[in-house]
């Protein structure tokens, strides 16, 4: 078999340390290539030396197109995975002007009804964004999602077929952390008895860093000592620190 797998970069995120856990672990049987639209990122380092990766030239989505059709032809991939519902355009339009057309794998990185095209204020963007994801969801072959309440969401709410849909649980590279879990921690507060606590992710209103803050306050406020470390970076992130700053948390909550 072989396989082509389509994402946007290697900078770092959860769907693409996702990606980097599938690609190392897939059976080595598959013939697998890894196109990347723009050909950086400090996750690249963690791909597995045997795994091809194609630049592509354009390094814009968009232009990526007939790149991506010469590349399916010529190799004759017997199938092709992407994620991020842009991507998922771009290659459902690749694949059509194909000669071979493989089917496409679509994996979802979020429950749609609470991100998506729902976050958008414009009420004539956020139906056309509607359309254009269903479009994406209706020509792919497989839509992998991460949990029961995902795949139920897409049924519920973009109406697809509950028979395409696979629920596969986030991979876990156990090696890769019980190897980190023995290097030290370059930051004082874990040097402490005191307790921290850490949330670690991209920094949006998606992930709730606020919602995190707010509670951290309010146990602050008990006089239990503790601190918080936030690990993540996000166009969120000056609007947190202020939140921080406002509740005279500074010396207890660390970016």
């Amino acid at each position: 078999m072989k396989l082509l797998i389509v994402l946007p970069h290697l900078r770092g995120g959860g769907a693409q340390r996702v990606a980097v856990n599938l690609i190392n672990y897939l059976d080595r049987d598959i013939a697998l290539n890894l196109f990347l639209i723009n050909n950086d990122g400090f996750l690249i380092d963690y791909i597995e030396k045997d795994i091809k990766i194609i630049a592509s030239k354009s390094k814009k989505t968009r232009k990526a197109i007939y790149e991506l059709r010469a590349l399916i032809d010529k190799n004759r991939y017997d199938a092709v995975f992407t994620m991020k519902d842009y991507l998922g355009l771009m290659l459902s339009v690749a694949v059509w002007l194909t000669k071979t057309r493989p089917p496409i794998i679509y994996r979802e990185v979020i429950h749609k009804s609470t991100s998506g095209s729902f976050e958008i204020n414009n009420k004539l963007k956020r139906k056309v964004w509607h359309y254009l994801e269903r479009y994406v969801f209706n020509k792919v072959k497989i839509i992998i999602v991460p949990s029961e309440a995902m795949k139920q969401d897409l049924i519920i709410n973009y109406a697809i077929d509950s028979n395409k849909i696979r629920v596969i649980n986030n991979p876990v590279d156990i090696n890769l952390i019980e190897a980190m879990a023995d290097q030290a921690v370059d930051h004082p507060w874990f040097e402490s008895s005191i307790p921290v606590v850490v949330g670690m992710g991209r920094l949006t209103g998606q992930k709730g860093f606020r919602e995190l803050i707010n509670a951290f306050n309010l146990v602050n406020k008990k006089n239990i000592n503790l601190r918080l470390v936030i690990i993540g970076d996000g166009e969120e992130r000056p609007r947190l620190k202020k939140l921080v700053d406002e509740l005279q948390l500074n010396d207890v909550v660390d970016f």
